[in-house]
């Protein structure tokens, strides 16, 4: 059964293999592209790519939010999509 717990989620990546979303970190991806012998530049870029595309999406979202939109609900989402991006990075 599908279970909507993000928490309980899990992911096979980095060296000790099964992460939950919530615990995975950029280096994650730096150790599972050496451990496929691809170049650690590679995830670098990659997540380098990533963390620019997203917060470029943030402050679109940000001017697209339509007039009234409570501030509050924005302000939370925003602070966690910046602290996840954050983890990625580190």
């Amino acid at each position: 059964m599908w279970n909507a717990n993000i928490r309980s989620w899990r992911c096979s990546l980095g060296d000790n293999g099964h992460y939950r979303l919530d615990e995975i970190r950029g280096r994650h991806f730096v150790q599972t592209v050496k451990r496929a012998r691809l170049p650690e530049g590679l995830a670098r870029e990659a997540l380098q790519k990533i963390g620019d595309t997203a917060k470029a999406a943030l402050d679109a979202v940000q001017t697209e939010l339509p007039e009234g939109f409570p501030g509050a609900i924005h302000k939370a989402v925003s602070k966690g999509f910046k602290e996840r991006l954050a983890r990625m990075a580190g």
